[in-house]
């Protein structure tokens, strides 16, 4: 039988205590007053998930639990925690109370994969899903530095809202032909624009920066982060774009049993550039951005 982790993660998504009792495959109906706003998703999730399996829960990295699955119903997930069973969905309109949910126990949930942004090392553009430990990486200005970790996270497609997808910054976006091709990233990932450190997200206009649309996401993905020994600026499709500063736990990476602490233990210096986390913090001369108006002039290019 395979074993799954599941992560609770930040406010965006509902999931509802239902009571099923004719066993595994019947309908439950959700009582009032049962659901909650919270989102989901899959880590250490090898494989397609099939009913019966067991599934490890962890909350914030304090409690943890084990859910077994149950089916799936519209693409959301059923599980069961001891005698009570709990329906996940990442919709951003809850279920009425009274609905009757009927979880699929024959089909299997498959996983796929999604990778393959290029970073500039000293020999070229790698894939960072090719990326090594120990393997050298080039800063915007000139270094060539190894990485220490290189963080990789698996999500469920299905616990993605639409709200908290992954930003597609299109080909040459950002001026002067920057991003080189699409630059897929996670919405707090933040792009070093005009000495700005700027998260993903709050450059979103839906035209050349866009959310990738849930429906388009493979059912299962995996998202990278390279990890140097100082909170460095690398590039990514020639844009550049920050490495991974610890500071919410590691333990939300599928393989952070493998990170090594470098010589002299962790370091966790941010970069001193300010930071821009949300569209309208974004200086003026960035908002075009948002407008969906490509940087031509060099004012404003990107570094």
């Amino acid at each position: 039988m395979l074993e799954f982790i599941v992560a609770v993660l930040s406010t965006s998504g509902y999931y509802y205590l239902g009571n099923q009792p004719s066993g595994l495959g019947s309908s439950f109906t959700i009582p009032a007053g049962t659901f909650s706003y919270l989102a989901v998703d899959f880590s250490d999730a090898d494989g397609a998930l099939q009913p019966g399996d067991r599934i490890t829960g962890e909350w914030e990295e304090v409690y943890s639990f084990q859910f077994t699955y149950v089916g799936n119903h519209e693409g959301n997930v059923v599980v069961a925690l001891d005698d009570d069973y709990y329906f996940f969905t990442p919709s951003e309109d809850p279920y009425p109370d009274g609905a009757t949910i009927t979880p699929d126990t024959t089909s299997t949930f498959v996983f796929c994969f999604a990778a393959g942004t290029a970073i500039a090392t000293p020999s070229g553009k790698v894939a960072v899903e090719a990326l090594k430990p120990g393997d050298l990486v080039m800063t915007t200005d000139g270094r060539a530095v190894p990485a220490i970790f290189i963080g990789r996270q698996t999500l469920a497609a299905i616990f993605v809202p639409e709200a908290r997808s992954l930003v597609r910054v299109a080909a040459g976006a950002l001026g002067d032909g920057l991003p080189r091709r699409d630059l897929v990233l996670t919405g707090d990932h933040a792009l070093m624009l005009d000495g700005v450190l700027v998260n993903a997200g709050a450059l979103v206009n839906g035209t050349t920066i866009a959310r990738v649309p849930r429906g388009a996401l493979p059912s299962r993905f995996t998202v990278y982060h390279v990890e140097t020994a100082a909170h460095d600026i690398i590039l990514a499709e020639g844009v550049p774009a920050e490495t991974y500063m610890e500071a919410r736990g590691r333990k939300r990476f599928d393989n952070h049993a493998e990170y090594v602490p470098p010589p002299g233990g962790d370091r966790r210096i941010e970069h001193p550039a300010p930071r821009v986390t949300a569209p309208r913090q974004l200086p003026a001369r960035l908002r075009c951005l948002v407008t969906g108006s490509p940087l031509h002039d060099r004012s404003r290019r990107v570094a």
